[in-house]
């Protein structure tokens, strides 16, 4: 089936693009949830007055995402749970869990269907978890569950330097590369001689 986009979609697009999508998606998620309307002459001809409109709110949607988004900057999120001693939670940190606590950081209120959480959280532990606060504004904190505040602080600390020590392999790789990229070719020719020579040297 066809559809108008209301709200704009990381996958499918932006506001006003008509797309063609699943039947029972369309049906049961895209329309029931306000973000398409179906692709009929009288909805086209509908949007076309409200698209500016549409476009405007959009707008006004993803400035304030941006300003979320700048709130949580260099902000982490910490949860003080009970845990057997393997680190397993009695319990777990769910999305919904999650978009509760970024809602009073923020002072702005997010739905779980931001966080991206395939499963909830059941062990101790430093996790990444990416936002998605509009189809344009994506970002990340870190959550750290902990049985106390000082394992929570040793867990960022290990995490951020785990962190740091792949930064510093990494510009390591990077420089050894440029190296190599920058060293003059020698030819193959004198490399054989050289090898040789080299090689009847060192047996003698």
């Amino acid at each position: 089936m066809e559809v108008i986009l209301v709200k704009p979609d990381r996958k499918l697009g932006k506001v006003g693009e008509t797309v063609s999508v699943a039947n029972g998606y369309g049906r049961n998620y895209l329309i029931p949830q306000e973000l398409a309307i179906r692709a009929t002459k009288e909805n086209v001809e509908k949007f076309a007055s409200l698209k500016k409109d549409l476009e405007a709110k959009n707008d006004k949607n993803k400035v304030d995402a941006e300003k979320v988004a700048k709130t949580l900057e260099g902000k982490n999120l910490t949860f003080i749970t009970q845990s057997a001693s393997d680190g397993r939670l009695f319990g777990s940190v769910s999305a919904k869990g999650l978009a509760i606590e970024l809602s009073k950081l923020t002072g702005t209120t997010l739905s779980y269907s931001n966080i991206k959480l395939d499963d909830p959280i059941k062990f101790n532990g430093v996790y990444n978890i990416q936002l998605v606060l509009h189809a344009e504004v994506i970002t990340n904190i870190l959550v750290i569950v902990a049985k106390s505040e000082s394992e929570a602080q040793d867990a960022l600390r290990e995490y951020l330097e785990g962190d740091k020590e792949e930064d510093d392999e990494s510009e390591i790789e990077a420089a050894a590369l440029a190296a190599a990229a920058a060293a003059p070719t020698t030819d193959a020719a004198s490399d054989a001689e050289g090898t040789d020579a080299d090689s009847g040297h060192a047996g003698e």
